[in-house]
């Protein structure tokens, strides 16, 4: 196989010219992908804008907010919790794949990646949850990774939400990672 100095000139013009073609052709791809996700983004933000303004029961929020996060993230799986200061832990609001008890709040110390990202008061990402150290047991059948991205509300007195998302094949960036 001829390598890159068995290249003649006319070689080099000829390559060059192609690549002249197909540059543009991948950039006008690439920038046609990335509006379709902004566009998708900007959907489902709408969608919980527009339920967040309208007089929907807070259950119901938190169910389209986790909807659309799992989808915006293609991931299997998303939920939502909120700190419970009277309780001293995390209630579970929402959750996509299994049926939860409302009431249940769960010790920040023990709600695995919800809890250190609570802690930490930024985002975590396990890239291998079944083994990670702060793994929640019941968990580890139906949770291969997880993403938790915490944020306050602005409302006054609010207590802090996480977001979670299973089984996502997003690539995390290492210094995230536990």
């Amino acid at each position: 196989m001829p390598g890159p100095a068995d290249l003649t000139e006319a070689d080099v013009q000829i390559l060059s010219l192609v690549a002249a073609q197909i540059g543009p052709a991948l950039q006008r791809a690439t920038s046609a992908m990335e509006r379709e996700v902004q566009a998708e983004t900007f959907r489902a933000l709408n969608e919980v804008a527009v339920a967040a303004a309208g007089v929907l029961e807070p259950a119901e929020l938190a169910r389209i907010a986790t909807e659309r996060a799992r989808d915006l993230l293609k991931s299997s799986g998303s939920s939502l919790t909120w700190f419970d200061e009277q309780e001293e832990g995390l209630r579970l609001l929402a959750e996509t794949e299994i049926e939860f008890d409302p009431g249940m709040v769960i010790r920040v110390a023990e709600a695995g990646a919800h809890g250190l990202a609570f802690e930490l008061g930024k985002p975590v990402a396990v890239a291998d949850y079944p083994n990670w150290a702060r793994r929640v047991e019941s968990e580890t059948k139906r949770v291969t990774s997880a993403l938790v991205v915490p944020s306050r509300s602005a409302s006054a007195g609010s207590g802090p939400w996480a977001s979670a998302i299973a089984n996502t094949t997003t690539s995390w960036p290492r210094t995230s990672r536990c």
